[in-house]
């Protein structure tokens, strides 16, 4: 019991690092159509003092200077900021920045251990203040995968205008309930591994998993938010965007199911999705 605990609290704060190399990422990409965006690499210091990296896109044909909305994309518990790459031909060409970047615990940014949604609300939210003064950015849409999803959905700023959750778990321990019953453990086995597994992140992390729940979030007039999940995920099951779909306050909400399992490359189909609906929150024609 003692080492599945152990490995249960590895997959949830220290899951394998995606490493890479950050020299290697160019500082020019070319879309399809031959247009050129133009990638300028930032780095800051988050609250925690820990050292977080990330990349800001724009196209060659825009001023970085003058402004404008801004997509930021938030990537799963063992990703990086390369994930979001994919949104940079998508939007730039339509005026919008794209910012990337590295939760603390994961790709070349600083940081033992990830919180799966904890510090990373905290992270997005000064990161947010940090992009609209010191390039002007605003407002900003999240598009968050996984431990990004849920982060999208916990970030409280008044600058934030919209929300793509893409496979976000209701709450942490709905999601360590899942995949314990997905490794056909014995009901009576779960709670007290739960308790164990707490007590662990607590003292290892520093963070509570109960304050991590998405679920628990009541805003009144919430933002506009799509929400998408494959219907064969293997680790959070589609009920749970079902369950964050339902209890999202608001009219203006989109869900779609998606095909593949959690970590499956996603659609043509589900980026286009995401794209219209960023130009329709933006009112961008």
């Amino acid at each position: 019991m003692a080492n599945l605990v152990k490995r249960a609290v590895n997959a949830i704060i220290r899951p394998p690092r995606k490493s890479y190399d950050l020299s290697g990422i160019p500082q020019f990409l070319q879309g399809d159509d031959e247009t050129i965006y133009i990638r300028k690499p930032l780095e800051f210091v988050n609250k925690r003092k820990m050292r977080l990296v990330g990349s800001y896109y724009h196209s060659s044909e825009k001023n970085p200077t003058d402004g404008g909305p801004c997509v930021i994309y938030l990537h799963g518990n063992a990703s990086s900021q390369l994930e979001g790459q994919f949104l940079v031909p998508n939007l730039c060409r339509y005026g919008i920045y794209v910012f990337c970047f590295d939760f603390a615990g994961c790709g070349c940014s600083e940081g033992k251990y990830v919180s799966l949604g904890y510090y990373e609300k905290e992270d997005t939210e000064f990161l947010i203040d940090h992009l609209r003064t010191q390039f002007n950015l605003g407002p900003f849409i999240l598009w968050g995968r996984s431990m990004g999803a849920a982060t999208a959905l916990l970030v409280d700023n008044p600058f934030v205008c919209a929300r793509i959750s893409d496979s976000s778990f209701t709450s942490v321990a709905d999601m360590c309930s899942s995949i314990a019953k997905s490794m056909h453990l014995p009901s009576f086995f779960v709670p007290a591994s739960l308790w164990i597994l707490k007590k662990q992140v607590i003292k290892r992390a520093k963070f509570d998993m109960d304050d991590v729940s998405p679920i628990s979030i009541n805003r009144e007039n919430e933002l506009p938010a799509l929400f998408g999940h494959s219907e064969n995920d293997q680790f959070i099951p589609f009920v749970q965007c079902q369950k964050l779909y339902k209890h999202y306050q608001t009219r203006d909400k989109y869900i779609m199911a998606l095909d593949g399992g959690h970590n499956s490359k996603r659609s043509e189909e589900w980026i286009s999705f995401g794209v219209r609906f960023i130009f329709e929150v933006l009112d961008i024609h």
